[in-house]
Formats: structure tokens, sequence, C-alpha cells
């Protein structure tokens, strides 16, 4: 947080000092992927999640996460501190993988708790579509700057590994 900024009026030498004492009140969204089922001949497979959440009328949160498998099992990805306590989260599952199908909803909603009172969640699960397709998704992740306009993001880690 900012250091309290002086206001000095110079003709009668008043000083006002403003300090922000705001804390944004953030909350937790897990994303759950299970995958009982693998199939070895199509190789590692990305699925990937479009995010968004609301708040009073705004979109407060809009993001893309991705989970990479190689193998049958359950992985979760954790959004930490990241979305306003309150807000209705939306995610999506965006693309199921090069040879797997949905066996869930495609869509999903959350409220984002307060962080002493728990982690918002969603989960998904995916099953072999029968298909033999070999290759996964990537996930590019471009920062905006208004200098420099759209950065590709190379230090974007996979937090679901």
């Amino acid at each position: 947080m900012p250091d309290a900024i002086k206001v000095t009026d110079d003709a009668s030498k008043n000083v006002l000092e403003i300090t922000n004492k705001y804390e944004a009140n953030l909350g937790d969204l897990e994303i759950t992927k299970n995958v009982p089922e693998f199939n070895a001949a199509s190789g590692k497979q990305t699925f990937v999640f479009s995010i968004t959440a609301e708040l009073d009328g705004e979109t407060v949160y809009d993001g893309i996460e991705s989970i990479d498998f190689e193998n049958a099992g359950e992985k979760t990805v954790k959004l930490a501190e990241k979305i306003p306590v309150g807000a209705k989260v939306t995610v999506t599952e965006v693309y199921s993988g090069a040879a797997y199908e949905l066996t869930v909803k495609g869509s999903q909603t959350a409220e984002i708790l307060p962080p002493d009172e728990g982690t918002a969640s969603v989960s998904f699960e995916n099953r072999p579509s029968g298909e033999i397709t070999e290759g996964y998704g990537v996930l590019n992740e471009y920062d905006y700057t208004g200098e420099e306009g759209w950065v590709h993001n190379v230090d974007k880690t996979d937090s679901a590994e």
C-alpha cells in the first residue's frame, strides 16, 4: 500500500494527510478435473477453462487456466486470492482434450466465499471419446502494458502439475 499523501494549502499552510487503507477482500477458487480413464494412444491431453466472475453487474475477473494429463487421475488448479468475495463465477471448459468428451455440464457456477469460510469449487470429468487423436493444447498468456501493448508472458507456470 502506498505511503500517505500530503496536500498543502500554500496560502494558509494547512496540511491534509490522506492514507488509503482499502484492502480487497479476495477469495479462492478451485477447478478440479477428473479423468478416470486415460487413452494412452492419444498421448498428453490438455483441458482448458474460461473463468469469468461478476460482482454487482461488473466483470471483476476474466481468465483462462489449463490442466494437463499424461495418465488417468484427478488434478486441481487453485486461483488463490484472485477473485472478490461474493462474486458469481462461471467456469466453462472450452477445450476438452483432443480425444475426450465431457460427462458433466460444460459450464458451472460458484460464489466466492470469504477465506475463513472456505474455497469455492467446481469440478469437471471427461472420458475418452473413442477417437485416437494425437496432440494437445497450448496455453499462451499475454499481458497488456500501456507502453508496449500486448507482451507474451513467458513466466506463466501451470499450477496443476
